[in-house]
């Protein structure tokens, strides 16, 4: 019979040694997925319907942090220096981490690679929005109008480094036009100040505005930077089609994590956040939302994601951001 303390000692190496892993037991405490956009707006509906449906594929629960600021790079700077443990996640706005680093070289990270990509979210086309009692219908008439009136509509968007900014000095530029641009801290806000008649315009994905509003007839859609049209918005007209050429614009929301994740531990969060994207709770909402559902592995993420940077780059030596 073996000594009682080697059965003890081999026990403990069965239980604490590397064969099991770090992620064995994970995650044993809630998650905390932080949000850089203010509530109410895309970024944050996505993730908290992400972390709904996580619910079935986790024995914790994950928890929505807002921690807006800085087109959401505070949140962003947070993930980076995190603890790379697996408790502290991403739900990444894309032009965070795409499009800020070539605007603002103080932010803490330089672009994707600084960051452990887990697993895709939504897709959401940026479109143009505006409330109902304006002077316009449509796109071409709001042009008109700004024309006619310069400066006097106000376009809001998601802060200096956002896809919204971006887009916006794009589209003033191509259109020719002088429309005042109107910075906020995310969507909510700045459907609040649309509906409150401080703002005329806002570029926004479809998440943010169609929490009522376009169904009870006070906002309305008009048209997608995009250059041909969404055939989940088949009534929508692309700015190309209208004349404009400023390429195709989508939000990418998806889930990102500190370097230097232990495998196991990463394994455990692709799994479960996999089998969320595909639950029917998630396709649900994101057919409700008009939201492209997005599946893609890590490395798939990381390609496209830095794909999508070096095109912002490029972009960016082109337009004039103020």
């Amino acid at each position: 019979m073996k000594p009682i303390w080697i059965t003890l000692v081999i026990l403990f190496m069965g239980i604490g040694g590397p064969g099991l892993g770090q992620g064995a037991g994970f995650p044993e405490r809630p998650i905390n997925l932080l949000v850089g956009l203010a509530a109410g707006g895309g970024n944050d509906v996505i993730a908290r319907a992400q972390a709904e449906a996580l619910k079935a594929f986790l024995p914790q629960p994950v928890t929505i942090v807002n921690k807006t600021g800085g087109g959401a790079s505070i949140a962003t700077a947070d993930v980076v220096h995190a603890k790379p443990d697996g408790y502290t996640l991403l739900a990444a706005y894309e032009p965070a981490l795409t499009i800020l680093p070539h605007i603002n070289p103080n932010v803490p990270y330089k672009g994707p690679n600084d960051f452990q990509m887990i697993s895709g979210g939504a897709i959401a086309p940026l479109l143009v929005g505006s409330r109902t009692n304006v002077p316009w219908k449509t796109f071409p008439e709001m042009l008109a109008y700004a024309r006619k009136n310069p400066g006097k509509v106000r376009l809001g968007h998601s802060g200096i480094g956002s896809l919204g900014y971006i887009c916006a000095e794009t589209l003033v530029q191509a259109a020719d036009v002088d429309i005042t641009l109107v910075p906020f801290t995310g969507a909510g806000q700045g459907i609040t100040s649309l509906l409150g008649g401080h703002i005329d315009l806002i570029n926004i994905n479809p998440t943010g505005l169609l929490t009522g509003h376009l169904r009870t007839g006070t906002a309305r859609i008009l048209a997608a930077y995009a250059e041909t049209r969404n055939p989940l918005l088949p009534d929508v007209p692309s700015l190309k089609e209208l004349g404009l050429n400023v390429g195709t614009h989508n939000t990418n929301c998806f889930v990102a994590g500190p370097k230097g994740m232990p495998k196991d531990v990463l394994q455990v969060l692709v799994t479960a956040f996999m089998k969320a994207q595909k639950s029917e709770g998630f396709q649900k909402f994101a057919r409700e939302n008009m939201l492209i559902v997005d599946t893609s592995t890590p490395e798939e993420l990381a390609r496209s994601v830095e794909k999508q940077w070096a095109a912002y780059r490029e972009l960016l030596k082109k337009i004039k951001v103020q």
